[in-house]
């Protein structure tokens, strides 16, 4: 077995923006996040996969390279509407996905 990995020298959203202040986050770099962001998740949709579980922490950032989508554990293809409801991280969830019960 081999692992490639890439060194994400800014680390993760939410330790970037806890380490950061605003004046250093503008909003041409917070743009440019958002659209890789939707770009990813578009590339996964066109795929018929959705991640499940977005998330600050699983945005990793990169001087560089841009950022990218990590913590696959629950990426899952779309195949019913009801697989997603009670996965994922409940602090960012919709509250329509939220367990009933």
């Amino acid at each position: 077995m081999i692992a490639v990995m890439d060194f994400m020298d800014l680390r993760d959203l939410r330790e970037y923006l806890a380490r950061n202040g605003r004046r250093v986050f503008i909003w041409d770099r917070k743009c440019q996040l958002l659209l890789s962001v939707a770009k990813g998740l578009g590339y996964l949709h066109s795929l018929f996969i959705i991640h499940r579980d977005l998330k600050s922490r699983n945005i990793l950032m990169d001087s560089k390279k841009g950022v990218k989508l990590v913590d696959c554990g629950i990426i899952n293809e779309d195949i019913q509407s009801t697989i997603t409801q009670g996965v994922g991280t409940f602090r960012w969830m919709a509250p329509k996905m939220l367990p009933t019960q």
